[in-house]
């Protein structure tokens, strides 16, 4: 899969502990809509998908994912898009640096259903499924860097993205 980009906030020291995540999310592209997840606390947009459990192979994990966080079933079509490093100070630990490698995955949805798994913070910050024209979410992510981003720093990546997906598909 080809390396879309690096993205260090260097908002950390050099001797913070470094912790790596793995991560699987799901492009849905129906030009010029996508389906995002936002969450009604911050109003930021993210791409749906997640962490890559012990054993778990990275369709797994976007399988798993998209399901939990959608309540979407996705079809066997699923075409690798990139993949992407981020870096930065965790936002659960502030001696912590976060660094998550993301891979992203074109997808198309087989079934829709309401039931959501939302892990805790996912329950508070409101999370909700929704579709959102490609132009108008750049926007929002644009807005809200302007904004205090301490609780969602992940838009720096999630706005990349959206800006590669409009030029390229």
């Amino acid at each position: 899969m080809r390396k879309l980009f690096e993205l260090d906030l260097k908002d950390y020291k050099d001797s913070d502990k470094i912790t790596n995540r793995i991560a699987s999310k799901a492009i849905f592209y129906e030009k010029p809509f996508l389906y995002m997840i936002t969450s009604d606390k911050y109003h930021d947009l993210k791409f749906i998908g997640g962490g890559q459990e012990p054993n778990e192979t990275l369709i797994e994990t976007l399988k798993r994912e998209v399901l939990e966080e959608a309540g979407l079933t996705i079809t066997d079509k699923i075409e690798p898009f990139g993949y992407c490093i981020e870096k930065r100070k965790s936002i659960f630990d502030s001696n912590e640096v976060f660094m998550m490698t993301s891979y992203y995955y074109l997808c198309e949805i087989k079934h829709k259903s309401e039931h959501r798994d939302f892990d805790q913070y996912e329950k508070e910050y409101g999370y909700k499924l929704i579709k959102i024209d490609i132009d108008e979410a750049i926007d929002q992510c644009e807005k809200l860097i302007k904004t205090n981003t301490k609780n969602y720093n992940w838009i720096y990546r999630e706005l990349k993205m959206l800006k590669m997906i409009k030029d390229e598909l």
